[in-house]
């Protein structure tokens, strides 16, 4: 795992006997104290996986954390062959996810002898490493056209009127428009992430 902007990437792995108990204790920490919780595909894999992990050893694990789903996003706005994020990766021109040999990665790790599982797992950690660096990297390019699950202005301390996406309080008009009962809206460009966050009428002549 890694906080956004940081650049060290964390990496653990289980004890000598093959338990991740010691693991989740120290990651659910981490998990608990993100505001916001960024993967892909991870509303349907891995915060279940975790909380499932957590449930086991009964470790707190904050179920209602704030999480964005690339690949929902993905689905969302995009039209592409293949949703995974490797696919999207190279479609907008991020450095693609390591290679790696799949299910007998896994056996070695778990079966093998002492020199191949400590090979699998330093081929293992390093596959991690990149998959966290290739979603932030997406995250970044799709950050201003996706919807996000919590304010980030209002996170920082920031009033509404900044922006959702990444906090900025430098924002443009953009355009007019109205709601389907009329009501007037007006969608903001953010001159710092791009992306178009909409404000009231009330909102818009309070800080223009």
């Amino acid at each position: 795992w890694k906080w956004l902007g940081k650049e060290k990437v964390h990496s653990m792995e289980w004890d000598k006997n093959q338990s991740d108990e010691e693991l989740i204790k120290v990651f659910a920490k981490v998990y608990n104290e993100a505001d916001m919780v960024i993967g892909f595909n991870n509303n349907r894999f891995d915060n279940k996986w975790l909380n499932t992990r957590a449930v086991y050893y009964n470790i707190n694990i904050n179920t209602h954390v704030k999480s964005l789903d690339l690949m929902k996003q993905a689905k969302i706005i995009l039209r592409v062959p293949s949703y995974s994020m490797n696919a999207i990766a190279k479609m907008i021109g991020v450095t693609t996810k390591l290679q790696h040999s799949g299910l007998s990665m896994w056996e070695a790790i778990q079966y093998g002898s002492k020199a191949d599982a400590e090979e699998a797992m330093k081929m293992m950690l390093e596959y991690n490493e990149q998959d966290i660096n290739v979603t932030e990297a997406v995250y970044l390019r799709l950050r201003k056209y996706i919807k996000h699950p919590i304010h980030v202005g209002r996170l920082i301390g920031e009033d509404k009127y900044s922006c959702g996406s990444c906090g900025s309080t430098d924002l443009k008009l953009y355009k007019e428009t109205f709601t389907q009962v009329g009501t007037k809206q007006y969608l903001m460009e953010c001159n710092c992430c791009q992306s178009v966050p909409k404000i009231s009428e009330t909102m818009y002549k309070k800080y223009n």
